[in-house]
């Protein structure tokens, strides 16, 4: 009989990358081992001590040739003969053959589907790791989802709602000179009015994911043929056709307006406004959001550029 120590080697894993990026095995815990010969009572004497421990992975000539959780030997020793009847058993008599194993260098988005992928009764159960096949370790249902959401949430953090859109001048000017001639374009600056007092009161993830909702209805109204981008930090800038301009303004209000309520707590959408704090820390009432569109016909301008600057000087003004 062999019964190997249980060993926390879990790995540093790099919290600023996509799980699409990152393999499984940058998630691995050593789990301990046991033979297969190994009592069916010294392993349960090991799961009363460690109440923690998820189960065991059996090895055999250096091979994972089974599993046994701790649910799978609860419900073998739990009746009312079980553990009479296997305590002197070797494990291998309980282990499940048939289980979740994934190379050391599977990505983690990859294993998440297989693992959700599995029989209700068996969808917690421990993925176990193998290297150059060989036995690696395991990584618990709970950690690779508490694991996943945690990096999607810094990754989510690290990026630039606005940014996902092309952006600087001389991208918008290139690309606006490339698909209309100057005559035959509108220039729209679109900008989301008292966006700052909300970012103030909700904070900035709340701040971010009304960015990336209102990017998400730019991309989804403004017509393939149109160009949409960023014209600086927070200044959204599109180049369309005047037919095209008037329909995109009305959709893009409209969507806006759609998913504002869903932005606000019940108390402040009921009362229709909210309290922030203004430059001076003095309290102030600022209206819910909505979108402010300054529209500029490039006709009287020689450069798409000038009409961008005379949109944003018109925008201003409105806000």
């Amino acid at each position: 009989m062999s019964v190997a120590a249980v060993i926390d080697n879990s790995v540093n894993y790099m919290s600023d990358r996509k799980i699409s990026d990152l393999y499984i095995g940058n998630l691995c815990t050593l789990l301990g081992t046991v033979t297969p010969d190994t009592r069916i009572s010294a392993a349960s004497q090991i799961i009363r001590s460690n109440p923690s421990l998820p189960g065991f992975c059996i090895i055999e000539n250096d091979m994972l040739v089974g599993v046994a959780t701790k649910n799978q030997m609860n419900a073998k020793l739990s009746s009312q003969y079980g553990y009479n009847l296997y305590c002197n058993k070797g494990i291998e008599t309980i282990m499940s053959k048939d289980f979740l194993c994934v190379d050391f260098f599977t990505t983690i988005d990859i294993v998440v589907k297989i693992a959700m992928q599995r029989d209700p009764d068996r969808i917690y159960d421990f993925i176990t790791i193998t290297k150059d096949g060989k036995y690696s370790g395991i990584v618990t249902v709970k950690d690779l989802l508490e694991k996943t959401i945690q990096m999607e949430i810094v990754h989510t953090k690290q990026l630039n709602p606005v940014k996902v859109l092309p952006g600087n001048p001389p991208v918008l000017r290139q690309t606006a000179a490339s698909s209309s001639p100057a005559d035959r374009s509108c220039v729209l600056d679109f900008d989301i009015d008292n966006f700052k007092s909300y970012n103030d009161v909700y904070g900035s993830d709340k701040g971010d994911m009304v960015m990336q909702s209102f990017t998400q209805i730019l991309k989804a109204n403004i017509p393939d043929h149109c160009f949409v981008g960023n014209n600086g930090e927070d200044d959204l800038i599109a180049v369309a056709t005047p037919a095209d301009a008037d329909a995109i303004c009305r959709r893009v209000i409209e969507e806006f307006d759609r998913l504002t309520p869903g932005f606000y707590s019940e108390s402040d959408l009921n009362r229709g406004y909210i309290i922030s704090r203004n430059c001076y820390d003095i309290e102030e009432v600022y209206p819910l959001m909505s979108i402010i569109i300054a529209g500029i016909p490039n006709a009287n301008y020689d450069k798409i550029s000038a009409s961008a600057e005379n949109a944003c000087k018109i925008k201003s003004i409105c806000i």
